[in-house]
């Protein structure tokens, strides 16, 4: 029995390098006196008319033409906020992304430490606790939505304490609520932490020691 050989598919020529006008960054490669696919002016700087290129080396040039799209794409993203892993490669996804350069961008993102799904979980933790405090409940939920493994998001919160949390919120709560009658306010500062994750008991403690606090505060003004 002879089996076939698979010829070799031949080489094409590189018959005119044009700057794009829409885009002076990139160029158009026109081969065998046809317009082929575009790259980076830097991508085709040692590229020439004349020179010959394989099946293969057309294939490279374009995956990292597109390599580079995708890395400016998320650079965009990135730039605006972090992001987890799961939402730079569910971006790209939407961009129509190919998964094998969706891959090669998150490694090089990684290795740049502009994805880091650790720091995002601490900055997300420390973010939320300064402007909008909740519970760990609430922000483990956050983080999973976010694409963020449990494992990290156990380590994030490690040291957060829920009474604390809780009294923050309680008191941005007192601030927004402060101009109704005592029983309203209380009433509206449970539901409040409540919405944010918090249990019963520990809403109860926050809510006690505000309480403790106003009262010590109004008694000094009036001895002070």
């Amino acid at each position: 029995m002879q089996f076939k050989r698979k010829m070799a598919e031949p080489e094409k020529r590189i018959t005119d390098i044009q700057v794009q006008k829409r885009d002076p960054e990139r160029v158009s490669i026109f081969l065998n006196g046809e317009f082929a696919f575009g790259l980076t002016a830097k991508l085709a700087d040692p590229l020439s008319v004349g020179m010959l290129l394989s099946a293969g080396e057309i294939t490279s040039l374009q995956l990292q033409d597109q390599t580079q799209k995708a890395l400016q794409l998320s650079w965009d993203q990135l730039s605006r906020r972090p992001r987890t892993e799961k939402e730079i490669r569910e971006y790209l996804g939407r961009k129509q992304v190919p998964d094998e350069v969706v891959d090669s961008v998150i490694d090089r993102l990684k290795q740049l430490d502009y994805v880091n799904d650790a720091s995002f979980a601490a900055q997300w933790i420390e973010n939320r606790q300064t402007f909008r405090p909740r519970s760990s409940i609430a922000l483990k939920y956050e983080l999973q939505q976010k694409g963020v493994a449990n494992d990290i998001i156990a380590s994030a919160l490690l040291d957060f304490e829920n009474s604390d949390a809780a009294y923050a919120a309680a008191e941005a709560a007192m601030r927004k609520f402060r101009n109704r009658d005592p029983e309203t306010i209380q009433k509206r500062i449970y539901a409040y932490l409540s919405r944010r994750g918090f249990r019963y008991e520990t809403i109860r403690a926050a809510v006690d020691r505000l309480s403790e606090e106003q009262k010590n505060e109004y008694s000094n003004n009036r001895t002070g």
